[in-house]
């Protein structure tokens, strides 16, 4: 003897209630069926025999009109002699007997018998039509053809009397299918009624017995559901219910509680950890902006003596081989540069004051190198109010110079553009120096320092130029670096004229 325990029994149980359930609604699928088909072949089989019925009667009585045709036409003939008249008699005729031979099978007996007399009448008729037809056209005499004419037209009556019979007789008949389908389908309906009792009578014990293990519990979880909703997790244990599908449920809806409740928990830990990051954040940001003023106030020192002496020098021999004149300019050039690069590092300049002193590099190295140094200016001075950062310019001319031109014994020149292409400010320095190679200026465009590409003058390097440009523009600005060992080096800037946001505070006037 097996002895099962509590939980294969409930199991047995709960499995148990999905059997019920499924023989439940296979049977009323079956009944429904059942009714269905049953309903719809009553019905066809009713329609059929109204069909047949009146497709009978219509042929009862059309099998009297062709006869009543012919006789026409077969008077009309011999009054006539016309031909035609002749072949239309002749069709007539053979419509009826058609419609004779369908009648076949389709009758009672006692309709089939009349059937059968009838067309033994028309039988007569016709062979007497024929007949006389024949005399008609073998001697055209009257006695010849008279008699079975006139025995035609007497049978021809006949006929009519035997139509009217089998329409009596097939009345009579139908009149007792008509009551006979009349009784079948009063028990079809009676039998669909019991069918739908039953099915009603199903359905309303099934709902009665299992009501009260499915809504019960139910509401049961729709009161937690209305407490969860309203914040309130403590719900306590749901009663244990006979169903399984619905003790999954509570033990889901238990799990989905606890995890939502750990959830908000969590949320809130994020929340302050979250708080706490931004803090530091703010703090990190100051710090970084307090840097970078920090480095900007540093570029403002680091002028470098070498050339201060150098450019010293120059003037002293100048002053001695000339005048004051010329040393005065000098000297003037100088202080204007050495001011500008003090106090404009840290500001926004603009591209007409870059020029500007950019003029004045060149007064003072003109000067150091007459002949052997040539520069050349394409200016757009629509262009000059374009805003960039201070010192932006002549520290990339002063690269050019010291490490493209200066080390060339025979010199060379450096060409300055400043010209508008695609809503762009363009700005190109070019030289026909040493040049660099193609390792070098990756390196100078993947930030990596370079301290052999920092000016002498402020210290300034192409790295800061571009970095500077960056902060100014929001990453819009375009930096670019061309250059080839022994023919030179071409350094393009492209500044956006056109669709900056009105906080960036762009410099296009």
């Amino acid at each position: 003897m097996i002895i099962l325990n509590k939980e294969a029994r409930d199991e047995m149980k709960n499995r148990s209630f999905r059997s019920i359930l499924l023989a439940f609604m296979i049977s009323i699928i079956i009944l429904m069926a059942f009714v269905n088909i049953y309903s719809i072949f009553a019905t066809y089989s009713i329609e059929e025999q109204y069909r047949s019925m009146i497709n009978n009667m219509f042929t009862i009585n059309q099998v009297s009109r062709d006869i009543n045709l012919s006789v026409f036409y077969f008077d009309k003939y011999f009054s006539t002699r016309v031909e035609t008249n002749w072949k239309n008699y002749n069709a007539s005729l053979n419509d009826a007997i058609d419609k004779l031979v369908a009648l076949e099978g389709n009758l009672d007996k006692d309709s089939a018998i009349i059937l059968r007399d009838l067309k033994n009448v028309i039988g007569s008729y016709q062979e007497n039509a024929d007949q006389a037809y024949k005399k008609l056209i073998l001697s055209e005499k009257y006695d010849e053809f008279y008699p079975n004419f006139t025995e035609a037209k007497k049978v021809a009556g006949y006929v009519d009397e035997y139509v009217q019979r089998l329409n009596n007789s097939y009345l009579n008949y139908n009149g007792v299918i008509y009551q006979k389908l009349k009784q079948l389908t009063r028990m079809g309906r009676i039998i669909m009624v019991c069918l739908l009792v039953i099915i009603t009578f199903m359905c309303i014990m099934f709902t009665i017995f299992f009501s009260k293990d499915i809504t019960n519990p139910l509401n049961e979880l729709v009161v937690a559901s209305q407490k969860v909703s309203q914040g309130n997790f403590d719900i306590g244990g749901f009663k244990k219910s006979n169903i399984n599908e619905i003790n999954i449920l509570f033990n889901d809806f238990n799990i989905m509680v606890k995890d939502i409740k750990g959830f908000i928990e969590e949320i809130k830990e994020k929340a302050d950890i979250e708080k706490r990051l931004k803090d530091e954040e703010m703090k990190n940001l100051l710090f970084k902006n307090m840097l970078r003023d920090t480095q900007l106030k540093m570029l403002q020192s680091q002028i470098n003596p070498h050339f201060l002496f150098n450019t010293l020098n120059t003037v002293t021999q100048m002053a001695i081989i000339e005048n004051a004149p010329q040393t005065e300019k000098l000297i003037n050039s100088i202080s204007v540069l050495l001011r500008y690069s003090l106090n404009t590092v840290d500001e926004r300049s603009t591209i007409g004051r870059e020029v500007d002193i950019i003029k004045e590099y060149i007064y003072i190295q003109e000067n150091r190198f007459k002949d052997r140094m040539n520069f050349v200016l394409d200016l757009d001075e629509s262009l000059f109010n374009v805003e960039i950062p201070g010192m932006t310019l002549q520290p990339l001319v002063e690269n050019a110079f010291i490490h493209g031109i200066e080390p060339k014994e025979d010199g060379g020149m450096i060409s300055i553009s400043i010209f508008k292409e695609d809503n762009f400010c363009n700005i190109r320095i070019l030289d026909d120096g040493m040049g660099m190679s193609k390792e070098k200026v990756d390196r100078l465009l993947r930030d990596v320092d370079d301290t052999s590409y920092i000016g002498h003058t402020t210290g300034i390097g192409i790295k800061n130029v571009r970095n500077r440009l960056d902060i100014m523009y929001r990453g819009r600005s375009i930096f670019i670096i061309k250059s080839k060992p022994n023919i030179g080096t071409s350094i393009n800037i492209k500044i956006p004229l056109e669709g900056l946001r009105d906080n960036d505070k762009t410099a296009y006037c």
